[in-house]
């Protein structure tokens, strides 16, 4: 947990976070572990883990 926001954002990235940010920014699911996405699913119903490449399948 971040304790100090406005510190924590003046500060530069430690070495490699910079790129795990990048990716998930990208690809969607949250930059957390495993137990924290599991716990959003529980509270929300919403599956935020990564999931297969491409459109969805259709129905019938």
């Amino acid at each position: 947990m971040v304790r100090g926001w406005r510190t924590f954002l003046g500060e530069a990235p430690a070495n490699g976070e910079f790129d795990a940010f990048r990716a998930h920014s990208r690809t969607g699911p949250p930059l957390s572990d495993e137990h924290f996405v599991k716990s959003l699913y529980r509270n929300f119903g919403i599956a935020l883990g990564k999931r297969k490449p491409g459109p969805a399948p259709e129905d019938g």
